[in-house]
């Protein structure tokens, strides 16, 4: 006997970045909904974060920004490109990203959501999407009508595999490894740089954590050893030196691969958010913004009722997803060219680029959701 007693209740499936931004934006609203995951205890996972002007407007709508700028770092600056040619851009003072463990996010956020709003250990199992709303089936056994049904279960989403999304995954073979060193050698900036298949990028979470991240490109299954990322920092000689002191043979690795997979929203009133649906590489450092931007409009969609969710994120949505996940794609591969004249041609090209000009095209970027933020 399916359960009609909250028929305008809203099931969140995951209890990430996307599915608790838009928890904390349903809570602000008084609007019902229930948040569930499978995992039966919810641990901060993760490395570093850097929160541009986008989420930062979402972080301040929810309160939590100052007390996570008191917790990270400012940056000021960053420093970018060919190992043997980087360029360094200053931040202007209004568009500075914020530096944050993704731990402390996540801990954010969560504190928003009561505990009688969250389900752990569960998931669901089948759902049916009919005119008078959804009716889920839990992994519990439980059974419930709900007017919308919200994926926002990462990359791997089951719930995207149930809406017939299977075998569309993207490999770059490229593989990452991630870290947190204690100590802040980089002051307040940081740095991207690349060298042939391995990239290397670091810049300050705290006062006293640094998040360091590797890339080495041509890989095509899981490296046997996460430490070996610590041995790389030699190939980029004076760039990484502070770091390698800060070192230690006993840091907690996380290694995956930055895959990506087609943008698909969902159907209906059953919708997709976050990296369930469009996981993109890291390379504009734009996934943790897009999953919170997403909830955002959502939140939004939800309150007015006028369309259904699905086809909603799709019009709002799909342009800008789109536009990311191509260009964080084409970033990878120029970082990790192979053939030498390219490499030739993409470090004259770097050489080259007014500093302005990039910062600019950034800032236009974010702001355009800042400014766009209450048009749904």
């Amino acid at each position: 006997m399916i359960s009609k007693e909250n028929e305008d209740m809203i099931l969140i499936q995951g209890a990430g970045i996307a599915g608790l931004t838009l928890a904390a934006l349903l809570q602000q609203k008084g609007q019902p909904y229930r948040l569930i995951d499978h995992v039966r205890v919810l641990r901060p996972v993760g490395a570093g974060l850097g929160l541009q002007a986008n989420a930062q407007a979402i972080l301040a709508r929810l309160g939590f920004q100052s007390a996570l700028a008191e917790s990270g770092c400012w940056l000021s600056a960053m420093t970018l490109g060919p190992a043997q040619r980087p360029r360094r851009f200053a931040f202007d003072r209004g568009a500075k990203t914020l530096g944050v463990h993704r731990g402390q996010l996540h801990e954010a956020l969560l504190s928003r959501v009561p505990t009688e709003r969250l389900s752990l250990g569960v998931s669901v199992s089948r759902w049916h999407q009919g005119v008078q709303g959804v009716d889920v089936e839990l992994s519990s056994g439980e059974t419930q009508r709900v007017s919308h049904l919200i994926g926002a279960d990462g990359i791997h989403s089951s719930l995207r595999e149930q809406l017939g999304k299977r075998g569309d995954l993207r490999v770059s073979h490229q593989w990452c490894w991630r870290t947190v060193l204690p100590g802040q050698p980089l002051g307040e900036s940081g740095f991207e740089v690349f060298a042939g298949r391995h990239r290397l990028g670091a810049f300050p979470v705290g006062p006293n954590r640094t998040y360091l991240y590797w890339v080495e490109s041509g890989l095509a299954r899981t490296p046997d050893n996460n430490a070996r990322a610590l041995r790389q920092l030699a190939r980029f000689g004076a760039t990484a030196a502070p770091l390698a002191d800060c070192g230690s043979s006993d840091l907690t690795w996380l290694c995956h691969p930055l895959n990506d997979r087609p943008v698909y929203w969902g159907l209906g009133n059953v919708a997709l958010i976050g990296d369930a649906a469009h996981p993109v590489t890291p390379n504009m450092g734009q996934g943790a913004a897009l999953a919170m931007e997403d909830a955002w409009i959502l939140s939004r969609l939800l309150s007015s009722r006028q369309e259904p969710a699905a086809p909603g994120l799709r019009r709002r949505r799909q342009r800008r997803v789109q536009s990311v996940r191509r260009l964080s794609w084409l970033a990878g591969r120029m970082a990790h060219l192979h053939w030498q004249p390219a490499r030739w041609l993409r470090d004259q090209s770097y050489a080259r680029l007014p500093a302005t000009q990039l910062l600019h095209s950034q800032n236009r970027f974010v702001n355009h959701f800042i400014e766009e933020m209450d048009h749904v």
